[in-house]
């Protein structure tokens, strides 16, 4: 009948059409530390490390002072021959500003990382959004190692700072948000690799959990507004103060508040694995990516063709240049070569399709579903 490819194509495009809004929400920044490209040779910054979500949030050392380096000294469970970045007191390290980072984009946040901290003399930031206070910026937050308890060289709880204005209908001459964790379990002198986890959900409640193990819990984290920012890595933001000294790996933050599950990462923290699953995720590396989307296609062809000539050697030179697919920091003929030598290839799982595809296959289901009433039967 007429009404069954129509029901077809609705449930189709219905379905393609849920799966596409899950598979956007949830990681908005994801740091594996993996690779680092040092795109101002000549100077002491520059250093980068790839935000591998897609969303192009890769940290860069803009300061003079301090250093990022690769470590061998990996989590449980990481990937033979992977990496954690070496963080020691780069005291501007920082993505683009976005919003994507913060609280009030929706109302939830999922900020977990492994950790390995190396000094623990004083306040020493893990990271922050944009912190001046009480005059604002507002809606911010901030982790970072708090002061040693009960004195320096011994072990250091973790503190949770955010900031937001009063309250309407309320008292309030300024909120700060504040959660210390109750497990002093920061210790340089019996450093472990620990998986630390911090979410708000959609109540307003926050909760800190030490490898999967819920420390606390605290509501009244509310009323967050979007708030577009950098994230800096290690230390104050914007002023550049209490930098930090630690390892980390497999920073993940995302758009949802999520639960501890198995600690398997999908769709729940990654508290008993690693994120750092296969060299294929790292950036650049992908041969013949010339438009930089992570697959390689007849868009990429168009892109060495639109930037023929283009040199990207000026000392800037950072392997993700329109039109270099070969990362040589050129755009010539080799891209082509490059381009045809790797089609087809692609980083990481098929994405899944754009709207467009969806409704196309919609259509196509519509076609392949349609069949001619039969009216009569043959005897």
């Amino acid at each position: 009948m007429f009404f069954r490819p129509i029901f077809c194509f609705l449930v189709m495009t219905t379905v393609i059409a849920m799966t596409i809004s899950q598979s956007q929400a949830a990681t908005v920044g994801l740091w594996l530390f993996e690779e680092l490209l040092d795109t101002n040779p000549t100077e002491s910054d520059g250093e980068r490390v790839f935000d591998s979500s897609g969303n192009e949030l890769h940290f860069t050392k803009s300061g003079k002072n301090g250093y990022l380096e690769l470590s061998s000294d990996v989590p449980p469970g990481a990937p033979a021959n992977s990496n954690s970045l070496d963080f020691t007191a780069a005291a501007q390290t920082d993505t683009p500003s976005t919003d994507l980072l913060s609280i009030g984009k929706t109302g939830q946040i999922t900020i977990e990382f492994w950790y390995k901290t190396q000094l623990t003399d004083t306040i020493r930031r893990i990271m922050a959004q944009e912190n001046y206070y009480p005059d604002g910026p507002w809606h911010w937050w901030s982790l970072a190692q708090a002061l040693p308890n009960p004195f320096p060289g011994t072990a250091s709880p973790i503190d949770f700072y955010t900031a937001r204005p009063p309250r309407e209908g309320t008292t309030e001459v300024f909120h700060e948000a504040r959660y210390k964790s109750e497990d002093s379990f920061l210790d340089q002198n019996h450093e472990q690799w620990i998986h630390i986890a911090t979410t708000v959900d959609g109540s307003g409640t926050m909760r800190m959990y030490r490898d999967g193990v819920l420390e606390d819990e605290k509501t009244g984290y509310d009323s967050f507004e979007p708030q577009t920012s950098t994230l800096r890595l290690g230390s104050n933001n914007p002023v550049g103060g209490r930098t930090g000294d630690f390892l980390i790996d497999d920073l993940r933050i995302s758009d949802v508040a999520l639960l501890p599950g198995n600690g398997t990462g999908v769709d729940e923290l990654a508290w008993n694995t690693s994120l750092s699953v296969s060299q294929s995720w790292h950036h650049p590396t992908l041969m013949g990516d010339a438009n930089n989307d992570d697959q390689v296609t007849g868009g990429d062809l168009i892109a060495v063709q639109q930037n023929f000539g283009s040199d990207y050697t000026n000392g800037t030179c950072d392997g993700m240049g329109l039109g270099d697919a070969n990362d040589d920091c050129l755009v010539t003929g080799a891209d082509l070569i490059s381009v045809q030598q790797n089609f087809g290839n692609l980083i990481g799982p098929p994405a899944l399709p754009e709207p467009t595809t969806a409704l196309l296959l919609g259509v196509f289901t519509f076609v392949l579903g349609w069949r001619p009433a039969n009216t009569h039967n043959s005897a």
